[in-house]
């Protein structure tokens, strides 16, 4: 028996955090694995398959994986994989902490009884259409974006793994407040807490974990808290403050485009254009153009104000 994801050859691994891993992984159809028995040892498994597989976990009913599905092994699985497509089995996987687990229970699947030893009570769940949309265009953002905002990336994992572990279920996790009035109050004071450290350091390469650790809370919860309270999630938010300071900054100083989303946090100029077009509907050099001119002051009034709902 083996543990063929994360320490073997034949996986890869795409980006990691303390508490999660998104890797990818292949075995060819002539690899032995398919005639001797297979099993996870480094912790619990999200595999979303990529080529049909056959695969037959000990206890359980065998099923053909697709793309249609998700697959869920607990951790010192056994199972057999068997031939389906001759391009044998091909996937990608998260490798989810415990702790991760135990926060998902706690946000309203308390059928999650057992993060530490066996989470998951079946083999396999259907892949929700949006949760197959955000998986895939997670794995694009990272194989297209030479260094990605490690923010954004933390919180769209904690995202899909969530929706993922409650499609097992086949509930939604609950986002009721919390009932108690000091347990609100501590939620609010995390969420303000996290708004001021973004609010002082908006160029900073801030991550989930690194936050989170601040604030004494796991990064599954302030990614929960922050989205309940606020309406939007954490990168969604600090990209709003560095947006402010760059329009700031294009319209008061004759400073590059490149120092100003260099120091501002965004991967490029191209990076900070697109996103300051998307909110405010100009260039920041057409805003910069505008402003400057004294016989534009009212063009560039019109072109700021909010279009009448």
């Amino acid at each position: 028996m083996r543990s063929d994801l994360i320490a073997d050859s034949d996986s890869r691994v795409v980006y990691a955090t303390p508490q999660l891993t998104l890797g990818e992984f292949h075995c060819d159809p002539g690899h032995r694995r398919w005639s001797e028995e297979n099993y996870v040892d480094d912790g619990h498994h999200v595999v979303f398959p990529g080529t049909p597989v056959r695969i037959e976990q000990d206890g359980r009913e065998p099923l053909v994986a697709t793309t249609a599905s998700v697959v869920f092994y607990n951790r010192f699985q056994t199972y057999r994989r068997g031939l389906v497509s001759e391009h044998g089995d091909h996937c990608w996987f998260v490798l989810v902490g415990p702790d991760v687990l135990a926060d998902v229970a706690r946000s309203g699947l308390p059928q999650l009884a057992d993060p530490h030893s066996r989470p998951f009570p079946a083999s396999h769940a259907p892949s929700a259409a949006g949760t197959f949309l955000l998986q895939r265009a997670l794995l694009r953002h990272l194989r297209d974006v030479p260094e990605p905002d490690g923010l954004f990336v933390e919180e769209r994992l904690y995202e899909l793994v969530g929706a993922t572990v409650a499609g097992l279920f086949g509930v939604r996790p609950a986002r009721a407040e919390p009932r108690r009035a000091a347990t609100r109050a501590a939620h609010a004071e995390v969420v303000e807490s996290a708004k001021a450290l973004m609010s002082t350091r908006p160029g900073d390469r801030l991550t989930l974990e690194g936050m989170a650790g601040l604030l004494f809370v796991s990064p599954f919860e302030l990614a929960r808290m922050f989205r309940r309270r606020t309406g939007q999630s954490v990168h969604g938010f600090l990209i709003q403050l560095r947006l402010r300071a760059a329009l700031e900054r294009v319209l008061d100083s004759g400073e590059r485009l490149t120092d100003i989303a260099c120091d501002l946090g965004f991967a490029s100029p191209s990076h900070l254009t697109d996103s300051f077009g998307r909110v405010f509907g100009m260039t920041p050099s057409s805003a910069r153009a505008l402003a400057a001119s004294r016989s534009a002051t009212r063009t560039f009034l019109e072109a700021a104000s909010p279009a009448p709902s």
